[in-house]
């Protein structure tokens, strides 16, 4: 299928409205985990963040096993 230019243009709009979203919420992140109270690294929450928490265990398991090689 073809698109259309006006498709194309709201496509890009809405990838770029997206984008910069997504830019504003990682900054404002960013400058929560440099308040002293994220000073221990904070929580994950249980509900949204399983896969951030599992990827942090497999590269934790990950690192101890080659440290133990060492």
């Amino acid at each position: 299928q073809t698109l259309s230019k006006d498709e194309v243009d709201a496509m890009k709009k809405l990838w770029w409205d997206v984008h910069k979203e997504d830019h504003a919420i990682c900054e404002r992140m960013q400058l929560g985990r440099a308040s002293p109270v994220a000073k221990e690294g904070g929580f994950l929450s249980p509900h949204w963040e399983d896969s951030v928490r599992a990827f942090q265990t497999m590269i934790a398991e990950a690192v101890m096993k080659t440290s133990k090689n060492i």
